[in-house]
């Protein structure tokens, strides 16, 4: 991890997007790639299908709900 930081505003127009660098814990990376990989073979699944019909479905309902809030 780069210890090393840099205080930038980011505003709008006043950066382009292949300028901004961005420091990543790689565990941290690992963690969060493990998850989404788990959740998008979970919608693909049977079970999600029909929890879906049902109604009944709230992993990826919460997590919709909680990116459609911010």
């Amino acid at each position: 991890m780069n210890t090393e930081s840099r205080n930038e505003s980011v505003g709008v127009g006043t950066t382009a997007p292949q300028d901004v660098q961005v420091n990543l814990d790689p565990e941290t990376l690992r963690k969060i790639m493990k998850d989404y990989k788990k959740l998008k073979r979970y919608m693909k699944s049977p079970l999600y299908q029909i929890k879906k019909m049902d109604g009944k479905e709230e992993v990826i309902s919460k997590l919709m709900e909680d990116l459609e809030g911010m």
